[in-house]
């Protein structure tokens, strides 16, 4: 067992019960430097109550002056979030209740907003390419047809398996 000082046991520094990195992180993010990593991780669990055609429309999420902003990613939402407005006002309320961390999210309006920073992170980092693979074919088959147009066909296939051969 490592020796400690009574100061750092006095403090809280020293804590027996730290025995994964997720119960290290969780008590850094209650110190008072790391109270945005606290707040954003409100938000998203506050995000997680509601329905997913609401999490895809919100881009982020901010508490000033007793409101709650809301930006979100296409004008087209905003319509929809504002018709349901009090569901979103309704879930806060026990929320912050429930979560004693996040007692700070205190709203008395939500404003909905459309950002111009919003973006679709999926469809950004997910630009697919066409897969390329080498031809294991070797373009030596033999076509007995009595009709010319399928044997032509049947050669220009041949050559572009030979083509695709020799390049790959």
């Amino acid at each position: 067992m490592s020796a400690t000082s009574q100061s750092e046991k006095k403090n809280g520094c020293y804590n027996y019960a730290m025995k994964n990195a997720a119960t290290i992180i969780d008590a850094i993010g209650f110190q008072a430097q790391y109270k945005p990593l606290s707040n954003h991780r409100c938000f998203r669990k506050f995000l997680e109550l509601l329905p997913p055609r609401f999490r895809k429309a919100i881009s982020f999420l901010y508490i000033r002056d007793d409101r709650l902003y809301i930006a979100l990613s296409h004008p087209g939402y905003k319509m929809e979030l504002n018709y349901n407005k009090d569901v979103i006002k309704s879930l806060l309320t026990p929320f912050r209740r429930s979560q004693k961390q996040c007692s700070f999210m205190k709203a008395e309006d939500v404003i909905f907003f459309v950002s111009k920073y919003a973006h679709d992170p999926v469809e950004a980092s997910h630009a697919q390419s066409v897969p390329r693979y080498s031809e294991l074919a070797d373009g030596e088959f033999e076509a007995k047809l009595s009709d010319s147009e399928l044997a032509e066909r049947f050669e220009r296939i041949r050559e572009i398996v030979k083509t695709m051969k020799r390049r790959g």
